[in-house]
């Protein structure tokens, strides 16, 4: 008797420390995911304020006032957070429209390289040199 005692409270010591390390992992988990989510937002702003910069410097045109990469979430199975990426062009007046199928080469060329400088800025650290070759090779492989 003495001895089914003893395993039960063993059982159930177990039992509640199992639940407490569920609880913690889920907690770790949400807290993970949260600050994934908020180091994507704060990345994609600093490329986008960096594509902004550029775009107005480099571009000569007066149709096109700047360009952004807006990112949404995607409709996954899964629980973890999926994005859907597409270049947008804000025209003068302020209307956003895609930029796939409404730009000419040049402009597609243009865009293609600012957005890696820009990629290059915020994640490549202290790289004084980049490699840029073929911009638009692959560009409108998949519609």
């Amino acid at each position: 008797m003495k001895q089914a005692e003893s395993l039960y409270h063993q059982v159930v010591i177990d039992r509640i420390i199992t639940q407490e390390m569920i609880s913690d992992l889920e907690k770790y988990t949400k807290c993970l995911d949260s600050s994934i989510i908020q180091f994507h937002t704060d990345k994609m702003a600093a490329i986008n304020r960096i594509l902004d910069d550029l775009w107005r410097k480099v571009y000569g045109g007066t149709d096109i006032q700047t360009i952004r990469i807006k990112s949404e979430c995607a409709a996954t199975s899964d629980k973890r957070k999926a994005y859907d990426y597409r270049v947008v062009m804000v025209l003068r007046n302020g209307v956003e429209l895609d930029m796939r199928d409404r730009c000419s080469a040049g402009q597609k060329m243009l865009a293609c390289i600012l957005i890696r400088i820009s990629l290059a800025d915020v994640f490549g650290g202290m790289c004084s040199i980049i490699a840029l070759d073929e911009p638009t090779t692959n560009l409108d492989s998949m519609k």
